[in-house]
């Protein structure tokens, strides 16, 4: 019927062992050595849960339904060929202890769903027909795509989880974020699509090269580099929890903007020192204007102590193209301090603490 499951399953389910070929395993999937290919083509669930998986195994097409990855399964086959995922159709991660090695191939409208436990995709992932990918990560669970995304398509995350993209992605429509966290490690100057940031954190370690909008129910942070206009209207915190870092907007070979909205709110950690930037105080780079149309800075003191006066500023942001400042920010008070914002210098703006 549709919707049924049917599952090739070792007795211990996902913590099953399997062997080093067929007859040593109480599951397994075997093509006798041949480049036979597996496809899924009715709306019906086929779970492979701790079995040995013929490395010989070809193409996989996913045309209806869902198919399950899951516990101590040793793959899916020669890693130089294709698992697809067609538009309607499911890929599921579920605790599965080794990597996905395989060219994975999300058509627009397919979904890609990490179920349970922290999962990796060792293989290049491609998103096709310049449509929508969904990649659904549950609340609590991690997806870990360790090569490269390219492709025409869009990558949509709809769930609570948090999804990791490695470097080397040059997927051409950009990110569209509506919960979850996403994190961006690595080189990723070629993924120039615009990054929509509705709902959920955009954390940014590596080089985005698209530009960026962060929703009044998003979040940006990250101790990395954006090379596209950067606009925030939702909580923005430079660097990584507890530790100092600066955040990058643009290079000086190619400026680009950073524009602070109503809505935003930065949150700077700052040391007993007022080094700037550095390992020592969160520090905002912008190689480009800087636009600020009101909303609030929240400083974080690292170990509760902080300079006071003017002699003593702490840089905050700094700039190489014009400030525009229809509103300037207000900075909220903390652990006795009073903050005043300082744009008397060229090119930076400054915070000077008193109490």
């Amino acid at each position: 019927a549709s919707g049924g499951r049917w599952d090739l399953r070792s007795p211990g389910g996902d913590t099953g062992v399997v062997g080093t070929n067929a007859a040593t395993s109480t599951a397994a999937l075997s093509t006798g050595g041949q480049p036979y290919n597996l496809a899924l083509e009715a709306p019906h669930v086929l779970g492979i849960v701790s079995a040995w998986v013929d490395p010989q195994l070809a193409n996989i097409d996913v045309m209806a339904g869902t198919l399950y990855y899951e516990g101590n399964t040793t793959g899916l086959g020669n890693p130089t060929n294709t698992l697809t995922v067609e538009s309607g159709a499911t890929l599921e991660f579920w605790n599965a202890a080794n990597p996905l090695d395989k060219v994975i191939v999300v058509n627009s409208a397919a979904t890609v769903v990490n179920g349970s436990g922290s999962n990796n995709i060792s293989g290049p992932v491609i998103l096709t027909n310049a449509g929508t990918s969904i990649f659904n990560i549950a609340s609590g669970t991690t997806l870990n795509l360790l090569g490269p995304v390219s492709g025409p398509g869009l990558l949509q995350t709809l769930t609570a989880g948090t999804l990791i993209l490695n470097g080397g992605n040059s997927f051409s429509r950009g990110i569209q974020g509506y919960n979850g966290t996403i994190i961006v490690n690595g080189d990723n100057s070629v993924m120039t699509g615009y990054n929509d940031i509705e709902n959920g954190a955009f954390v940014v370690n590596g080089i985005v090269g698209g530009a960026t909008f962060i929703a009044s129910s998003g979040s940006l942070s990250g101790s990395g580099t954006n090379l596209g206009a950067v606009e925030v209207n939702g909580p923005f915190a430079p660097g990584r929890t507890g530790t100092a870092g600066t955040f990058n907007v643009g290079t000086p070979a190619a400026a680009n903007s950073l524009t602070l909205d109503g809505g935003a709110n930065v949150t700077f950690g700052l040391g007993p020192i007022n080094t700037s930037g550095g390992s020592v105080n969160d520090l905002i780079v912008v190689n480009g204007d800087l636009n600020l149309n009101g909303g609030s800075f929240t400083i974080n003191p690292f170990d509760g102590v902080l300079q006071v006066g003017v002699l003593s500023p702490y840089t905050l942001i700094t700039y190489s193209g014009s400030l525009n400042v229809p509103s300037l920010p207000w900075v909220n008070s903390v652990n006795g301090y009073n903050f005043t914002l300082d744009t008397s210098v060229p090119g930076k703006i400054n915070l000077v603490a008193s109490g």
